[in-house]
Formats: C-alpha cells, sequence, structure tokens
C-alpha cells in the first residue's frame, strides 16, 4: 500500500484496504483516491491544463447515481465510506474547481 498525502480526506485514510486481496474494493477505493488527488493536490497548481478531467471528477463526485456500478456512491459504499461526509470533505475543492471553470 502506498503512503497518502495528509492533505487528501479523512475518510480515504480511515477506508483504505489492508491488502490488496479484495481486489473490487481495492479499485473501488483506487477510484476514490485518484479522484480526490486531481481535486486536491493539484488544486494549488495555477498552471494545471486539465479542466475538462477536473469537471469529470466534479461531475462524477456530485452525482448519485446507484444504477451505474462505478458511480461515485457505488464506489463510497463499496469501500465503507459515507458518500455524504467525502463530498463535504471535497467540498472546498470541489467549490474551487467550479470556480476556477468560470
Amino acid at each position: 500500500m502506498h503512503e497518502l498525502d495528509p492533505a487528501l480526506p479523512a475518510s480515504l485514510r480511515e477506508a483504505a484496504p489492508s491488502s490488496t486481496s479484495d481486489a473490487d474494493r481495492y479499485l473501488m477505493w483506487g477510484m476514490l483516491v485518484d479522484a480526490a488527488e486531481a481535486l486536491v493536490l493539484g488544486a494549488d497548481d495555477l498552471g494545471r491544463d486539465d479542466e475538462v478531467l477536473v469537471r469529470e471528477i466534479c461531475d462524477w463526485v456530485l452525482a448519485d447515481d446507484p444504477a451505474w456500478p462505478f458511480s461515485f456512491v457505488n464506489a463510497c459504499a463499496a469501500v465503507g465510506i459515507d458518500a455524504v461526509r467525502l463530498r463535504s470533505e471535497l467540498g472546498g475543492w470541489l467549490e474551487g474547481a467550479a470556480v476556477r471553470r468560470e
């Protein structure tokens, strides 16, 4: 397992799988970490040129789509993270991304 940046939401660090033996859970957790890293760790990079990626991540995080297996809410459920809590923890970065898009 790799070390998570302390700037990432606490719920992601708390839900980190202890091993890769549960591949589905590990995949879902990895998707959430990748999305959070793109929002959180790249937020202060003024030279970043990935507005489309950030917009897609924001849309994915904010969508409630339980029918899609890889939706944000299903990924959160698969790893035992409360989707509302993680959205709240990402709130400032989601808002910042929205402001940069305008």
